[in-house]
């Protein structure tokens, strides 16, 4: 079965911490998960917990006053 030009939807992505990143840090989630390229070699779980572990990075650096790649 191809993997291409799926959708992967991140984990909480109706709860938890992916529901309260800004849009910039949520549109890096997103496009990883619908990436065909990590479609092609990664598993769905796999897709999952690497934008489960974005997520929680990226709300912690919002935590800390980090809203944008440029304050990064």
């Amino acid at each position: 079965m191809a993997n291409e030009a799926r959708h992967i939807q991140p984990v909480g992505a109706k709860r938890g911490n992916y529901s309260k990143l800004n849009p910039q840090f949520a549109e890096i989630v997103d496009f990883f998960c619908s990436s065909e390229e990590d479609a092609e070699r990664l598993s769905d779980s796999s897709i999952r917990s690497s934008a489960s572990k974005a997520t929680q990075f990226f709300y912690y650096l919002q935590k800390k006053g980090l809203m944008s790649f440029d304050d990064v």
